[in-house]
C-alpha cells in the first residue's frame, strides 16, 4: 500500500490530481489499512515523500487494535500474528498523527467490537485527528459500504465533506 501511494504521489499530477491533497477510504480491513496509511511515517518508505502524504482518511467500520484477532483461535490458526506483529499493525496503539484527519464510521448494528475499535481510534488519536466518530444506526457491516454510493446518505456525505477538506 505505501508503494502504491507513494506511485500515487509521484504520477498524480499526470492525471490531473492534487499531490498536496491525498485522501484514502477503505471498509473494514481498507478501513484499517486507511488510519494505517494517515499514521505512516512515510519519510521510513522513501526519504523524498512528504511527511503527510495522506492527508485525510475515510475508515468504515476499521480495525485500530489487532490483538483480539490474534487471540481468536480460527483466526490465528491461519495468520499467525506475533504480538510484535500486533503491535506494529495497531493503529490504537500508534502515537497520534501531527498531521492529517480520519473519519471513522461503524454500522450502528455492527457487532459490539467493530463499535469498540471505532471509539477505540477516536480514544487513542483524539477529537483533533478523529474529529468524526460516528455509528450510523440501521446499518451493519455489509450494508453500510452501499451508503457510500448512496446521494445524501451520512456516508456519502461524510466522504465528500472530507475529499473537499
Amino acid at each position: 500500500m505505501t508503494h502504491a501511494l507513494a506511485w500515487v504521489w509521484r504520477h498524480i499530477g499526470l492525471h490531473g490530481g492534487d499531490r498536496s491533497n491525498i485522501t484514502v477510504i477503505g471498509h473494514s480491513a481498507g478501513g484499517h489499512l486507511a488510519a494505517m496509511l494517515l499514521g505512516c511515517d512515510w519519510k521510513d518508505v522513501h526519504p523524498e515523500l512528504p511527511t503527510n502524504l495522506v492527508c485525510k482518511a475515510l475508515s468504515i467500520s476499521g480495525l485500530y487494535d489487532l490483538e483480539p484477532v490474534r487471540k481468536t483461535p480460527f483466526v490465528q490458526a491461519d495468520l499467525r500474528i506475533t504480538p510484535a506483529q500486533v503491535r506494529l499493525a495497531s493503529p490504537a496503539t500508534w502515537p497520534r498523527p501531527r498531521r492529517g484527519v480520519l473519519y471513522t464510521v461503524a454500522g450502528g448494528d455492527e457487532s459490539a467490537e467493530f463499535l469498540r475499535h471505532n471509539r477505540l481510534i477516536h480514544q487513542a488519536w483524539g477529537p483533533q485527528t478523529v474529529p468524526v466518530c460516528e455509528s450510523l444506526p440501521g446499518l451493519n457491516h455489509f450494508s453500510i459500504v452501499t451508503e457510500l454510493t448512496r446521494a445524501g446518505s451520512r456516508l456519502h456525505t461524510l466522504a465528500r465533506q472530507l475529499i473537499a477538506l
